[in-house]
């Protein structure tokens, strides 16, 4: 494991931050599932209570993935260059501002107690290094999950995607 990736792995690991906080069921780590274009991301993503960003046009929160997980499912854009189905939002991060590189994937499922959930998000590619994580998930999301029905066994993909 990469020493950028020991914290957060370890923090997703601890049993006691896996509980649920018992003043809103909100949980430190969840497994994340994204299917965009034939590929899939399997991921854990850190719930970010400090991750406010929402998407200017959609009104939707974004998560923010780290290169090397967007990598996964999308290539990723030449720099003063974007992808197909890419655009930027502006962005304030602890080094200054930026414009980040976001898009709409086919499908995002977050696992909660409840199973596997659709999350209607837009997805962020983090304008700068990777600092130690694969996905950094909104907690505003959470709470609009869990509102919303669409409980998905773990083997349920969407069209076009097809495990070998």
């Amino acid at each position: 494991l990469p020493p950028a990736l020991m914290l957060p792995a370890a923090l997703c690991a601890t049993p006691l931050l896996q509980r649920l906080w018992p003043s809103g069921g909100v949980a430190t780590c969840l497994a994340l599932r994204v299917f965009h274009r034939g590929r899939e991301l399997r991921t854990t993503a850190l719930v970010d209570t400090g991750n406010l960003l929402r998407d200017p046009l959609t009104g939707l929160p974004v998560i923010v993935l780290s290169r090397e997980a967007a990598s996964r499912v999308t290539t990723l854009p030449a720099p003063g260059r974007l992808q197909p189905g890419m655009r930027l939002i502006p962005v304030r991060t602890v080094a200054g501002r930026a414009l980040m590189p976001v898009f709409r994937p086919e499908s995002i499922r977050l696992r909660t107690a409840e199973g596997w959930r659709e999350a209607r998000a837009i997805l962020g590619v983090s304008p700068g290094t990777d600092a130690g994580f694969q996905a950094l998930i909104p907690s505003s999301l959470l709470t609009h999950i869990s509102s919303e029905g669409g409980v998905f066994n773990d083997h349920d993909l969407p069209a076009g995607i097809h495990r070998p």
